[in-house]
């Protein structure tokens, strides 16, 4: 990993697919689905007991089952039985919301209110660093996540009073037919602990950077047409050891960068089980 960059540490996180357009999951299926995951590892031997799960969602046993079968359902995971144990595997999926241990271990938050959060966040806009933006009624978003109006209500409330949401009032209407005027709720998702979603964007983009910035086989197949017709065949040869040198470094920092982007969502999830 580049120097400077994140240890791997502050960017471990659990992914939440987002292209499953029409589930039918709950908010509490889904956090569920998050616990289990952080206990995955680059061996996919993950089987978190229902007593461990419990105890660390705060979500009761029989619960947990109903929410497990759901996510078979929906194409989110499979149970694989091996004696006394449940071993879960991971479908496939191309895009994602992560999410920090930081965030689920999260004791200041409910819940319902990390359900709420976790069902909503693919929703908000997060250009402002630290911030996610909703501008969504309670009812549309209680369409989209599947969780009623009055318990985003309630789940709103428990952030009010910890400082971790602002309302801001727009000038145009809700669609909703009320004649209100609509509202952009901002939620402090940085103080909820899920700065790793701007962790993980730095670290996308300086890798991004980094590929721009490489020489391209155009540009030193043009190099080497001006050597061949300007230089000795000593100078030559010295430009190109130096070409080749700096293609070699520029190369590796790649490739460095990229092990370490492969290893890392490798061992993302990984996870002491206890």
């Amino acid at each position: 990993m580049e120097k400077g960059c994140e240890n791997k540490k502050e960017l471990q996180h659990t992914q939440l697919p987002t292209d499953h357009e029409y589930d039918t999951l709950t908010p509490k299926d889904k956090l569920i689905y998050l616990y289990i995951k952080s206990y995955d590892n680059p061996q996919h031997d993950c089987y978190p007991s229902l007593r461990l799960l419990a105890n660390r969602s705060g979500i009761s046993i029989p619960t947990i089952r109903k929410c497990i079968a759901n996510l078979q359902t929906n194409g989110y995971l499979d149970v694989i039985k091996k004696g006394n144990k449940n071993y879960y595997v991971f479908n496939k999926y191309k895009t994602f919301e992560p999410f920090s241990n930081e965030f689920l271990d999260n004791k200041d938050l409910s819940t319902r209110t990390k359900s709420m959060i976790v069902s909503m966040q693919q929703f908000m806009y997060k250009e402002e660093k630290g911030k996610g933006k909703v501008s969504l009624t309670n009812k549309e978003l209680a369409d989209k996540i599947h969780m009623s109006e009055r318990d985003i209500y309630n789940c709103n409330n428990e952030l009010a009073n910890k400082g971790l949401i602002q309302t801001k009032n727009n000038k145009s209407l809700a669609l909703d037919g009320t004649g209100l005027k609509s509202t952009t709720k901002i939620y402090d998702l940085e103080n909820m602990g899920q700065a790793i979603i701007w962790k993980l964007k730095d670290h996308e983009d300086r890798i991004t950077k980094l590929e721009q910035n490489m020489p391209t086989i155009e540009n030193v197949r043009q190099l080497t047409s001006e050597i061949v017709k300007s230089e000795t065949s000593k100078t030559i040869e010295e430009k190109f050891r130096k070409q080749d040198l700096k293609i070699q470094q520029q190369t590796e920092q790649l490739t460095n960068l990229t092990k370490a982007m492969y290893k890392l969502l490798d061992n993302l999830n990984k996870k002491r089980i206890l």
